[in-house]
Order: C-alpha cells, then sequence, then structure tokens
C-alpha cells in the first residue's frame, strides 16, 4: 500500500475517534515562551546603580578635597557664617566697650560717699551698684532678646574694611540699638589660628578690636587698647555647655579688676566680680511678673557681709536713668537713681582708643 493511502486511512480514523487538533495549542505554546524570552532582555537591561553609587561618590570626594583645600588656603571662609561664632563675638563687644569707661561715668559726691563709707559699712551692696551698672547694658541686650538676633553680613568699602557684620537689639524699652561690626579675618592653616581685626560702630562712637583663637574651638580672646599702657581683655570660652566671658582690664600688663559673666540661655545671667572694689555674684533676669514695663530682677550676695534682690526699672519720661530699688535681706530698702549706661544713641561714651 502506497504512502498516501495509508496516511489518508489514518486520518480518516482519527477523525472517527474525534482527537482534537493541537495545532492551535502549539503555536500558543510558542507565543508564550516568546513573551517570556522578552521579559528576560528586559531584565538585563535594568539601570545600573551601583556604577551611579560609584560616581556620586567620586563627585563627593572631590567636593570635600575642594572645601578643605580652600580652608588651607583662607580663602572664601567667612568664620561669622557662623551663627554661634558671630553672636558670641557681638556680645563680647558690647561687654568690652563696657568696660572701657569703668571709672569715668561714676557720679562724683555718690563716688565719694562710697569711698568715705567703705569702713564703716563694709562692701554693702549700695556702695558699688555703680560697678554693677557697668554691666547692664549686656544684660539689657541679652535678656531682651530671646529669639534669633536680626543680623546681616555683608560686603563692603569702610576705611580699608571689606566685610560687616551688623546687628539689631532691643532694650528694655523695645528701643532698637544698631552694632556694625567691620571686619578683616587673617587664617593661618599651618597653625590652625585666626586674627581678626575689626571696628565696633555704635551710634556715635567706634572702638578698635582685635580677636585671636584657634579654627574649630570654642574660645577666643578679644582685645581693646585704651592707651598704652591699659588696655581690657575679654576671654571667651564655652565650658560645661555654658557661655563664659572672663573680662580683665590691664595696667601695664597688671591685673586691676577681673570679673566674669556666665549664661546659658538667653533668660538669665551671671555676674561675679574676681578683683577689684566690687565684690559679689550678681544673678540678672527679666521681672516676669512686673506688669507696668520691664523691669530687670537682680539677686545678689557679697560673701557673707550682704545679699538681697534689686530691681531696675527704666526711667518712662527721658528713658535716660535707672530707678533701683535696693531690698536687702536684714537692712531697710534703699531706692536711688543713677544714669543708664544703655541710652538711646550712646551719646555718653569718651573718645576711642586706639588699636
Amino acid at each position: 500500500m502506497k504512502d498516501k493511502k495509508v496516511m489518508k486511512i489514518i486520518k480518516q480514523k482519527a477523525d472517527e475517534k474525534q482527537i482534537p487538533n493541537v495545532s492551535m495549542l502549539i503555536k500558543e505554546k510558542l507565543n508564550i515562551n516568546q513573551q517570556i524570552q522578552e521579559e528576560r532582555i528586559i531584565v538585563k537591561k535594568r539601570f545600573n546603580f551601583k556604577a551611579l553609587y560609584v560616581s556620586f561618590s567620586l563627585v563627593l570626594t572631590a567636593s570635600v578635597v575642594v572645601v578643605l583645600t580652600l580652608l588651607s588656603q583662607g580663602q572664601s571662609v567667612d568664620l561669622f557664617d557662623n551663627s554661634e561664632f558671630s553672636d558670641q563675638v557681638i556680645l563680647s563687644a558690647i561687654s568690652t566697650v563696657e568696660l572701657i569707661d569703668l571709672d569715668t561715668e561714676l557720679n562724683v559726691d555718690y563716688s565719694t560717699n562710697v569711698l568715705l563709707s567703705l569702713e564703716d559699712e563694709d562692701d554693702f551692696v549700695e556702695n558699688q551698684i555703680d560697678e554693677v551698672l557697668k554691666y547692664t547694658e549686656f544684660m539689657e541686650t541679652l535678656l531682651n532678646n530671646p529669639d534669633q538676633y536680626q543680623k546681616e553680613i555683608k560686603e563692603v568699602s569702610y576705611l580699608g574694611y571689606k566685610n560687616l557684620l551688623s546687628y539689631e537689639f532691643k532694650d528694655m524699652m523695645g528701643e532698637t540699638n544698631t552694632y556694625n561690626f567691620y571686619y578683616h579675618q587673617d587664617i593661618d592653616s599651618k597653625s590652625n589660628t585666626y586674627k581678626i581685626k575689626g571696628l565696633l560702630v555704635t551710634e556715635d562712637d567706634n572702638f578698635e578690636l582685635t580677636i585671636d583663637g584657634l579654627i574649630a574651638e570654642d574660645e577666643f580672646v578679644m582685645t581693646y587698647h585704651i592707651d598704652e599702657n591699659q588696655k581690657i581683655n575679654v576671654i571667651y570660652q564655652m565650658i560645661n555647655n555654658e557661655h563664659q566671658l572672663t573680662l580683665k582690664r590691664y595696667n601695664q600688663n597688671i591685673i586691676m579688676k577681673e570679673s566674669k559673666i556666665n549664661f546659658n540661655n538667653k533668660e538669665e545671667a551671671t555676674l561675679t566680680f574676681i578683683k577689684g572694689e566690687a565684690k559679689g555674684i550678681y544673678r540678672f533676669q527679666m521681672d516676669q511678673e512686673f506688669i507696668n514695663g520691664k523691669q530687670m530682677r537682680i539677686n545678689y550676695k557679697i560673701d557673707d557681709i550682704d545679699e538681697g534682690e534689686i530691681d531696675l526699672l527704666v526711667e518712662s519720661e527721658t528713658n535716660h536713668s535707672y530707678i533701683i530699688n535696693i531690698r536687702p535681706d536684714n537692712r531697710p530698702e534703699i531706692i536711688v537713681e543713677r544714669d543708664r549706661p544703655m541710652q538711646p544713641g550712646h551719646g555718653s561714651r569718651p573718645d576711642n582708643g586706639r588699636n
């Protein structure tokens, strides 16, 4: 029997048995395999994140190298871009200029009475209140500006200075006082030190200051030369999360007066007299319970001799003086009036010294 006849018989038998035609199933199987193959190809084309990470690392490393190079060369790095540093510099400057005229603004008659009465009344607070008042400009500035300070850094051209740090502070009466600090900085990458020459300008006066310190250290020394023999040093340090200013007045390199101010917030500050006529510890706060304006409260202790409270209220008509209420623990209350160092315009400062 020929092959064609055999195949015809087989086909007829298959039809009689109703054997299904599987050609379509085979075609579907082929299509499914093709789709799987295409998916596998897509997986192989996924993005290479490892290569991206390597590229990013190289760029970051290059950026760090550039920054370190600029710092090592002392270029394009402004120390005052650090807000904490600039804040402490301006506060140190305010404390410095307060001590410049430490003995020149005392009321003459009152000073004479103090000198005559020291032997009889020992070291009572009323005999040294004028010394305490020399620090009230700093205290008014610190305690009456609880929020972030209003400040600005910009490029200028003024008396050889090219940079200006400008601050605005509110005082107890809500008046704005402006401090402009023009400066030039020199950074020594080898010794990791810096030196800043600056000019502090208030409303009517200016003071030449120098600042010396170590980069990345919470410490610097500010210097003001009163004359050839006298100078004031203010040493800023961060000790146990507390800001400390140590103020020293020299005469021919001998410390004549020394005090320090400690604070860790803008709510209170402590003044301690270390060397000189004034003695004691004075803690300054704003009196939050006083309803008729603003009043500064001072708690004081002078060894075992005297302690109590002092309230400072700004005289409201001119804002030029303090009404001072002294309440010793074991003596009668005393009320006196004194000139306010932080007067509008700051017009009572002496001629600026040299540096």
